[in-house]
This record gives C-alpha cells, sequence and structure tokens, in this order.
C-alpha cells in the first residue's frame, strides 16, 4: 500500500527506498528521512493569507474555520499538547477578530476587551464569539461584505501578519 502511494504521489521518495528490504522499521525511517511538510505548509500558508469572512457567514463559524486552518498549519512539523495550542488559539483569534469584523464593531469590541480587563474578567475564546455575536445583532455593526484578514480596515491591528 506504501509503495502504491509512494509511486502516484512520491516517487523521488520511491526511488531511494530499498522495497527489497522487508523491514518495516528500515521503510518508515528512509520515509521519515524524505518526507517533508514543506508542500502542505506553503498550501495551508496561503489558505490563511487569503482567508476571508463572506457576508452571511456568522462570526462563529467563521473563526472556527481560521482556527481549524491555524492549528493544522502549527501541527505539521511540530505536534503541541492541548495546553499549548489552546493559549496559541486564544491569542490568535484576539489577533484576527478585528480584521473579520467591521470598524464599528471593532471599536465596539475594543472597549469590551478593554473594560473586560480592567474588570479583572477573563478573556477566552468563548467570550470573544459571544460578544462578537453579539455585537452583530445590531444592523450598524454588521460585518462588511467580504472580510480579509490582509487588508488594512484596521490600522490599528495591523501589526498582526501570518
Amino acid at each position: 500500500m506504501l509503495t502504491i502511494y509512494l509511486k502516484k504521489y512520491k516517487p523521488t521518495v520511491l526511488d531511494t527506498l530499498d522495497t527489497k528490504k522487508k523491514s518495516l522499521n528500515a521503510v518508515i525511517e528512509t520515509l521519515a528521512f524524505h518526507c517533508t511538510t514543506d508542500m502542505e505548509r506553503s498550501t495551508v500558508l496561503q489558505k490563511l493569507r487569503a482567508f476571508q469572512r463572506s457576508k452571511i457567514e456568522t462570526f462563529a463559524s467563521c473563526i472556527t474555520r481560521f482556527e481549524s486552518l491555524h492549528i493544522f498549519y502549527l501541527q505539521l512539523d511540530k505536534p503541541s499538547e492541548a495546553d499549548q495550542i489552546r493559549l496559541l488559539s486564544y491569542q490568535t483569534i484576539k489577533q484576527v477578530t478585528p480584521y473579520l469584523i467591521s470598524s464599528k464593531c471593532g471599536s465596539a469590541f475594543g472597549k469590551w476587551v478593554t473594560e473586560s480587563l480592567k474588570l479583572g474578567g477573563e478573556l477566552s475564546k468563548e467570550s470573544i464569539i459571544r460578544t462578537v455575536t453579539s455585537l452583530e445583532t445590531h444592523s450598524d455593526l454588521k460585518p462588511p461584505a467580504t472580510a480579509r484578514l490582509l487588508n488594512n480596515h484596521h490600522p490599528e491591528s495591523a501589526s498582526w501578519r501570518i
């Protein structure tokens, strides 16, 4: 099964295998040495860079979709523990949120973050989603037609780039 897959998708790696060896360990070791995730990393990175939210998409589904891509990207080369992923996920969500909401909603969101921190509240992915979803119920805070990560409609948060 491995040789069929390699023949179709990774012929250069198949050329380096000694298929006469019957040791699965030798095959796995050779595969680990010759395989990289460079192509997958560049593909996912491009998807992250071009990420956008459509007008009809809820903030919760948009941020979940982005988070899934981001976590997959982080896990490609080095698996991480769940606590580390949660921390990175929260920090990333906090940073990308202003890009995926309207400018007015971004201002209201920023005020909420500031007030929550002053009152000693704990910010979490769930509280961010809940707050933005609540804010977007107001017609003047609805998201723009299409929100992209790399546009500059929020210059105060333009320091974040993937």
